[in-house]
């Protein structure tokens, strides 16, 4: 059962936009937003809001963590993350007016705010050192120890092509250069066949020996793949490539640490004839020669069916770690309708699960007529329900996660929930999203 807690709206400010949420251990359910003051074009001086949901499903006061009015400024896509002691990081992007309604704007930059009381407070931001290049989107935090964080975007780089940089906030809030880990070409505005715009943002994971993963995707011999690094700040990082099946393309990696030496990526794959969109996932392993992926290559999660069925198809996946795996949820849609799934990955048991086994997904649960569905399940949507779906504890939160994270996708005959920072459908922003 939904409940509506309230919106993340600080007093004085008429819309907000872009969620995000991360659960603090023990606590409250963290969850920011941008936030524009009444009567602004597009989102000129939107700032930064966070609040908190305790147990009960009570949503607290909005604060503000960045207050852009007045300042000829806007802040954008913001996300947080909750690491030990309490310690909060909230990060997002910031532009000047002139771009707000600019889906990424030349100009954009990458700041990050931290908190040492789980969010009640937190210091003034931070503004993330470039590599020369410029809009700078889809930033990413992933804590570490000893109250740092890495921090991941993608920037345009000086020669027009695509960057993944990746940087280590330090605990004493200092930022390191950073590196570009991931390079190459983004992929098109629109993908060959498809009705929708793509977003080429990536994600990062943080392994327990100090390593760090990356995925975002590359347009690469006239297809859309998947590139993955894998290293450790300031160390070498080794790449591979994860590739699509023929005529297909593959867009919005999400990466989730499923035990200590294996992370889970979960992707959309768009096939071009028919305009059909589905989700595939693999594993990847941590090796001597950098990121390896499971001989099975990607593996179906949900079947694509007819389409089209996106008109928007938001600008991110995610997984959501419970006390025994991996949560996501996904909107499966195509010409007949469409409908939240909900999908979990087990870690692997001890000694009793055969390898080429572990992790596999238990279910999927379609969830019409939840937050942002049709109420209709699309053509070939799985109808299982989990024999351990039933909302408990952290697997609770991790469900409201992931439904947060999907909130900006736009299937046909669904409700839009994601703003646009412009109102002309078809305007061509300054770097390639939509």
């Amino acid at each position: 059962m939904w409940r509506r807690s309230g919106s993340v709206l600080p007093a004085g400010f008429g819309s907000s936009y872009d969620p995000a949420a991360a659960a603090v251990p023990g606590g409250p359910l963290l969850v920011v937003a941008g936030t524009a003051p009444p009567g602004e074009q597009c989102i000129t001086s939107g700032s930064v809001a966070i609040a908190s949901v305790g147990s009960r499903g009570t949503l607290g006061t909005a604060r503000l963590v960045s207050d852009q009015r007045g300042t000829g400024s806007f802040d954008d896509r913001p996300i947080v993350a909750v690491g030990q002691h309490g310690t909060a990081w909230v990060a997002w992007s910031q532009g000047p007016d002139a771009d707000a309604c600019q889906d990424v704007g030349r100009a954009d930059r990458i700041e990050v705010a931290v908190s040492h009381d789980a969010g009640m407070t937190f210091g003034a931001p931070v503004a993330m050192p470039g590599d020369g290049g410029h809009s700078a989107f889809g930033v990413r935090l992933a804590p570490l120890p000893g109250g740092q964080a890495a921090v991941s975007w993608t920037e345009t780089t000086a020669t027009g092509g695509q960057a993944v940089l990746v940087s280590v906030l330090g605990a004493d809030g200092r930022p390191r250069q950073p590196e570009p880990v991931l390079t190459g070409d983004g992929p098109p505005l629109v993908l060959p066949g498809a009705t929708f715009y793509d977003f080429p943002a990536g994600d990062i994971a943080a392994l327990p020996d100090g390593k760090l993963m990356v995925a975002a995707p590359f347009w690469v011999s006239g297809r859309s793949v998947i590139k993955l690094a894998a290293g450790t700040p300031g160390g070498p990082w080794q790449q591979t490539s994860l590739n699509p099946p023929a005529g297909a393309d593959l867009l919005l990696p999400a990466l989730g640490l499923l035990s200590p030496g294996e992370v889970r990526l979960l992707c959309a794959v768009h096939t071009r004839s028919g305009d059909r969109l589905g989700y595939h996932w693999a594993s990847i392993t941590l090796t001597s020669r950098g990121a390896a992926v499971s001989l099975a290559g990607l593996r179906e999660l949900t079947p694509a069916p007819p389409g089209p069925g996106f008109f928007e198809i938001g600008e991110e996946l995610a997984l959501a770690r419970t006390h025994d795996g991996l949560l996501t949820a996904v909107v499966v849609a195509g010409q007949d309708g469409a409908a939240l799934e909900t999908a979990t990955f087990s870690s692997p048991a001890a000694a009793t699960t055969p390898p080429d086994n572990t992790g596999t997904p238990a279910s999927r649960t379609p969830s019409p007529g939840t937050p942002g569905t049709s109420g209709r399940t699309a053509a070939g949507a799985g109808t299982a329900k989990a024999a351990n779906a039933r909302p408990r504890g952290f697997a609770t939160t991790a469900a409201w996660l992931a439904a947060a994270a999907l909130a900006c996708a736009g299937a046909a005959g669904a409700v839009l929930l994601r703003r646009r920072r412009g109102s002309a459908r078809h305007h061509r922003p300054s770097h390639r999203r939509r």
